[in-house]
């Protein structure tokens, strides 16, 4: 078997490879720079490549505002707390028509949900190449450490390899061949096409294509529909692929022939205009060809370009993001070797158990496609890639799970620049929540976030006519939401991170200004108008995404669970980001408040119910376990002694069941993270195995929303992957670290290296043994302090060196490590063998 190669050079275990094309978009291998993007086929003589900008949005004629049906929200909530859900979200719906057609002028307007923009491709190139004899020694593979992705292949001229990345320096998709040694030359040709992709029609993107006459460029312009509402109505988008070669060009029927050649080059960029677009002006084409030339001019040596330059530049940074963490479990001889395709079906040989090195291939492959498609933006529903416009769900940003799950593994995994890619879509559009929570709920100087988001604005109008999606009526998306910005602190200490208006702000002067809005809120909506027996706030009309109660016919409801759950981590993070930034804050009212939630409520099983109110029956046949967020995202079933609290999420989770269309990959994902909350290492991997053997994985290594091939393509599976596995093997917050709080039995050994704690602290190697019963690990802290350590195995004997160690009083599987700046504390760990007594 050949080993992975990178232009002829060995690979090491980072990166996977491929015996044959992609015969799908779907399969192609990706690439991309958190900005722009592209998919390649791999094929060696027909190759397609897809070209991607994550701004990149078809718009609809929807109103791009929230609707203002705040007057009505008693009668909602009266008729919500009384069992009449449709009902009131009738009302609701009623108002927004209302509103709407005092807005549009048109008497028959009714409202309804307005989508969010679709995420679309550019365009895609088809390069032709000249073969000699038959084709032998095939492989396609992609270089997780450098971001490349390559073909290769033999025929009688000798060792063919063709070259292509997403440049993070130069902001430039550049694919690179030259003929082999001994070879005279090469001829090619060179076509772009966006017409034939799937769902193009349905865009009403109007196109214009252009070839220079000296065949130095290809370019494409696409127009936006004009709606009236639509803040692209005079918008649109450009790419430019830009020819380099020393053959001669000739263009013909919109299409490049090259002949004699023996380099070429293919620089491509793409970007849009929001506004004064015109398929006649050049402008666009002409800026983004300056962009390009003056690339050509920078790698240029003696007439020839220097690839090699060029992507040295870039590798420098992907490559040293990537390799921040790293993950090794027991793979079998040769494993690491082998094709994605023999390595899944070598999976699907053995649906019982996970193979190790596809779970470690899995890893590698989220964590790429996580830095890969974070910058601008970060990872949509389909991270930075798509191969058809128009997708399900509009390929955007899903705030009620999918954006949450895909950056669950950002700061843990040591990518503090992805996760401000994060805190910038979601600081850009602050405005539009503060009107959301006027217009919908009535509250000034507040903020209420929408459950989906296009990445061009917030404004919360996905919601339904009836109550199939009263998104509306969400109201834990902001705390869910800004949950990130406060763990990114924990992690990373305060540093400065985009506020959205072009500028950088230190993280805790955008938390203390966005929860104290946050805060508003809370005020604002929970009343003395509503109030349970025992002086606690009701809250209503509340939403538990995406399901509704067994024995009753509406999705809104009183007192979710969710919403309690995210309101008390709002208050908590508010009073700490509070006395941080200013010690002497009155956070009174804000503890009134916290102390004032309701309680918890449980079933007579122990589970925790999805909604905290008396008559309300759970619905356990779903994808979605919104009620288990005291576990994850929140920290606080492990940060509390709430044996009942811990009691209560363990058997809920038992209690959910998914099959059929309900086996969405985030649903699995998410059930993962909350398994290794609970220290359940076998239900981590329960979780992980039906994604590994029920055909969700593409060769590509990316995957399927559903089982079975059966939806859209989607990154959450992939991208929370290694967020799932660094839960289990390292859980922490401000004042400790647990180690293997959720290890799988079947992961008896293994490594994982450069781990990130929520309280400032590396991991720099976390080495385990369970058949020597040992531990070891390596920490580095970027302050002095002193950090609990604690092992799920128990401790029986602990070593230190570079650091101090003291008893923890009743912990007896505690110990306070005292850690000094920037000084590596070694720990090694046994636990004592069980004495089983006959």
């Amino acid at each position: 078997m050949r080993q992975i190669t990178k232009g002829g050079v060995p690979l090491e275990t980072r990166g996977i490879h491929s015996n044959s094309p992609a015969t799908q978009w779907k399969d192609g291998m990706v690439s991309g720079n958190g900005l722009l993007g592209v998919i390649v086929y791999g094929d060696a003589l027909k190759d397609t490549y897809i070209y991607q900008n994550t701004k990149f949005n078809v718009p609809n004629d929807g109103v791009r505002q929230a609707p203002d049906v705040s007057a009505i929200l008693k009668e909602v909530r009266d008729l919500t707390l009384s069992g009449e859900g449709k009902l009131a979200a009738l009302k609701s719906s009623a108002a927004a028509s209302a509103w709407l057609r005092q807005h549009t002028g048109n008497e028959e307007a009714d409202w309804d949900i307005v989508h969010t923009y679709s995420f679309h491709p550019g365009y895609k190139a088809r390069l032709d190449v000249t073969s000699s004899g038959s084709m032998t020694q095939y492989d396609r593979w992609t270089n997780f450490e450098t971001g490349e992705i390559g073909v290769e292949w033999q025929d009688d001229q000798g060792t063919w390899i063709r070259k292509t990345f997403v440049s993070r320096t130069d902001n430039v998709i550049v694919t690179f061949m030259e003929k082999p040694t001994g070879t005279a030359s090469f001829d090619a040709s060179i076509g772009i096409d966006v017409e034939s992709m799937p769902n193009f029609a349905k865009s009403k993107i109007m196109v214009k294509k252009a070839v220079a006459l000296d065949g130095d460029y290809l370019a494409l312009k696409g127009k936006y529909t004009s709606y009236p509402n639509s803040p692209l109505k005079n918008g649109g988008y450009a790419g430019v692929t830009k020819i380099l070669t020393d053959g001669s060009k000739l263009a013909k029927d919109g299409i490049v022939t090259i002949t004699g050649a023996t380099q070429l080059v293919m620089l491509t960029v793409l970007d849009r205009l929001e506004d004064n677009f015109e398929l006649t002006d050049p402008a666009i084409v002409n800026q983004l060809l300056e962009e390009l030339n003056a690339v050509v001019s920078k790698y240029t040596t003696n007439g020839s370009f220097d690839y090699t330059a060029m992507l040295s530049s870039h590798a420098a940074i992907h490559g040293e993001m990537m390799n921040r963490v790293s993950l090794h479990l027991e793979s079998g001889p040769n494993e690491r070797s082998l094709t994605s395709e023999q390595l899944i079906a070598l999976q699907n040989e053995n649906n019982k158990e996970l193979n190790q090195t596809l779970v470690e291939k899995m890893f590698d492959s989220g964590r790429y496609a996580y830095i890969s498609s974070s910058g601008y933006n970060p990872p949509r529903l389909m991270g930075l890639w798509t191969g058809e416009f128009m997708p399900e769900w509009s390929g955007d940003f899903t705030t009620d799970a999918n954006v949450n799950l895909q950056i669950a593994g950002g700061n843990i995994g040591n990518t503090p620049e992805a996760m401000e890619s994060y805190i910038n879509l979601i600081m850009r559009n602050m405005d539009d929540w503060e009107l959301n929570a006027e217009r919908i709920l009535g509250i000034p100087n507040a903020i209420l976030a929408p459950p989906r988001t296009d990445g061009d604005g917030d404004p919360l109008t996905h919601f339904s006519i009836t109550d199939g999606f009263p998104g509306q009526y969400w109201i834990s998306g902001a705390s869910w939401l800004l949950l990130p910005f406060y763990e990114y602190y924990l992690t990373f200490g305060n540093q400065a991170v985009p506020n959205g208006k072009g500028e950088k702000e230190p993280i805790l002067d955008i938390l203390y200004r966005t929860l104290t809005k946050l805060g508003n809120f809370y005020e604002g909506f929970l009343t003395e108008d509503y109030v349970d027996d025992q002086g606690k706030y009701i809250f209503v009309p509340t939403y538990s995404p995406e399901n509704r109660p067994a024995n009753r016919n509406s999705t809104l409801q009183p007192n979710s669970t969710m919403d309690i759950a995210s309101a008390r981590d709002a208050l908590l993070m508010l009073i700490e980001v509070s006395k941080t930034v200013d010690p002497a804050s009155d956070v009174s009212k804000w503890q009134r408040l916290l102390d004032r939630l309701p309680h918890y409520r449980y079933n007579t099983d122990e589970s925790i119910q999805e909604w905290a109110m008396e008559g309300i029956e759970d619905n356990n046949y779903h994808r979605h376990i919104s009620h288990l967020y005291p576990a994850w995202p929140s920290l606080e079933s492990n940060s509390t002694d709430d044996a009942e609290l811990k009691r209560g999420i363990i058997q809920a989770l038992d209690n959910r069941i998914q099959n059929g269309d309900e086996s969405a990959v985030h649903g699995l994902v998410h059930k993962g993270l909350v398994e290794a909350r609970v220290h359940r290492g076998e239900g981590v991997y329960e979780s992980l195995l039906p994604l590994f053997t029920e055909s969700y994985i593409f060769s590509s290594l990316m995957m399927s929303h559903n089982d079975h091939f059966s939806s859209v393509y989607c990154t959450d599976g992939p991208i929370t992957i290694p967020a799932v596995l660094m839960e289990a093997l390292a859980y922490s917050d401000a004042n400790s670290i647990v180690f293997l709080p959720a290890l799988p039995a079947a992961f008896a050994k293994g490594e994982i290296k450069g781990l990130r704690a929520r309280n400032r602290t590396t991991i720099a190697t976390l080495r385990w043994d369970i058949s020597n019963r040992t531990i070891h690990a390596v920490l580095r802290s970027d302050i002095d302090q002193q950090i609990r350590v604690s092992s799920l195995f128990g401790i029986g004997e602990i070593q230190a060196s570079g650091a101090s160690i003291s008893i923890v009083p009743d912990k007896a599987n505690t110990r306070l490590l005292s850690l000094q700046a920037h000084q590596d504390a070694s720990i090694l760990i046994s636990w004592p063998v069980l004495q089983v007594q006959s």
